[in-house]
């Protein structure tokens, strides 16, 4: 036989039990989003790092080989360095770049994502001939974006630089090392 009120003793009980885990959820979801949201904007906020002239990469005419124009390179080549890239810098000099090393020639992918300075992407193939260019990519985007064409070597610069410097599909590139 049940005692009088057991119904609603057990009825708010369950009622508690509900509001504390909704909100145990609740909070800890929202925590989570609000460190992620924190960090990336620390990250962003105080994590800026410097240009490093690692050497020099002139673009020459496919035409007369003649030079088009030299730039100053920060050079990633270890995979760390490949998968910061340009992330978090909110500026870069008219004539510097970041050129990406591979070990091997195929077709490549890159993003945008936690990168600020719209870019122009120049994708160098076999005898250090641009194969493709990419030009003025979105800020921030994680679209891939494509050359279809098998390329060992990336150039990051400014938006803009390529079609300053007339720079196109069948140029060429030196790169010199410090």
């Amino acid at each position: 036989m049940k005692k009088p009120g057991e119904n609603t003793v057990l009825r708010y009980s369950v009622y508690l039990l509900m509001i504390f885990f909704f909100f145990f959820f609740c909070v800890s979801g929202c925590k989570e989003e609000k460190q992620r949201e924190l960090s990336q904007q620390s990250a962003s906020t105080f994590y800026e790092p410097e240009f490093r002239k690692e050497g020099e990469l002139t673009f020459i005419t496919k035409e007369n080989k003649s030079t088009i124009v030299t730039i100053d390179i920060e050079i990633a080549d270890t995979l760390h360095e490949k998968r910061i890239g340009l992330m978090f810098r909110k500026a870069m000099a008219d004539r510097a770049g970041m050129l990406f090393v591979f070990g091997n020639r195929k077709s490549r992918f890159f993003w945008m994502k936690n990168t600020y300075i719209p870019l122009d992407m120049i994708f160098i193939g076999k005898g250090m001939q641009i194969v493709g260019i990419a030009k003025n990519t979105t800020p921030l985007s994680e679209e891939l974006i494509p050359v279809h064409e098998d390329s060992q070597y990336i150039v990051e610069v400014n938006a803009g630089f390529a079609d300053t410097y007339s720079i196109q599909a069948g140029d060429y590139v030196v790169i010199k090392s410090l």
